[in-house]
């Protein structure tokens, strides 16, 4: 089996070397005006947002009765992907 090596890997903690907190609302909010539910704003997303991600979804909204989890998650990913190269280094 080939392995690539790395020397080095740099890990960004949002905001630290990517400023993407401005893509991650707005794409979560396309999300959420779809669904017809309440917009974010920072304050409020940096009130709800938490670890697991499901449950951060969950408290803003989203029902996985209703649709299922990997859908949703995949859809932001789809949509962080296709804003992220608007942004810049912090």
């Amino acid at each position: 089996m080939n392995m690539i090596k790395s020397h080095t890997i740099i890990w960004d903690w949002n905001g630290t070397l990517l400023d993407d907190m401005d893509i991650c609302i707005s794409s979560m909010n396309r999300m959420l005006s779809k669904r017809e539910l309440p917009e974010l704003n920072i304050d409020k997303y940096r009130d709800v947002f938490t670890f697991p991600v499901i449950d951060y979804y969950k408290a803003i909204g989203f029902d996985f009765r209703k649709e299922p989890w990997d859908v949703a998650a995949h859809e932001f990913i789809w949509l962080y992907l296709e804003a992220l190269p608007g942004i810049g280094l912090s």
